[in-house]
C-alpha cells in the first residue's frame, strides 16, 4: 500500500481516498462521540486576534461559543485584513468568527447590561 507509513490503511471516506493511521480510524469510526467540550458555554467578549482565537477553538472541541459584539460597527476583525465579496467579512474575520455565533449588545444601556449580566450567569467561561 502506498501510504508512506507503516501501518496505514486505505479508507474510503465519501468522494476521497484517504490514508489514517489506527488512531485516526477509530475516531473516524465514531461520529456519534460527543466533543469533549460539549455543554461548555463560553463568552467571548475579546476583540483582536489571541483571545477570540482561543474561544474558536474551544468551538471546534464542541463548546458553544457567544460572541459579544459591540453595537457601533462590531468587532474590529470584522475589517482587518483581506476584504472578502461579502461586506464586513474579511478573511481574518471568517476565520475568527467560525465556530461562534454573534449577539449584538450596547453594555452601556440597562437592558444591553441586563441581558448581559444574565447571560453570564449561565455561562461557564468569560
Amino acid at each position: 500500500m502506498p501510504s508512506g507509513r507503516p501501518g496505514a490503511r486505505r479508507r474510503s471516506w465519501g468522494p476521497t481516498q484517504i490514508y489514517l493511521d489506527r488512531f485516526a480510524i477509530a475516531i473516524a469510526d465514531a461520529p456519534d462521540t460527543p466533543l469533549p467540550l460539549a455543554g461548555v458555554r463560553v463568552l467571548d467578549l475579546a476583540t483582536f486576534i489571541a483571545a477570540p482565537f482561543t474561544a474558536a477553538i474551544l468551538g471546534e472541541f464542541g463548546a458553544e461559543v457567544i460572541k459579544i459584539e459591540h453595537p457601533d460597527g462590531g468587532d474590529t476583525m470584522r475589517r482587518f485584513g483581506t476584504a472578502t465579496a461579502a461586506e464586513g467579512r474579511t478573511l481574518a474575520w471568517l476565520s475568527e468568527a467560525r465556530n461562534k455565533r454573534s449577539l449584538t449588545l450596547d453594555l452601556k444601556s440597562e437592558a444591553g447590561a441586563s441581558t448581559f449580566r444574565e447571560l453570564v450567569r449561565r455561562a461557564d467561561v468569560v
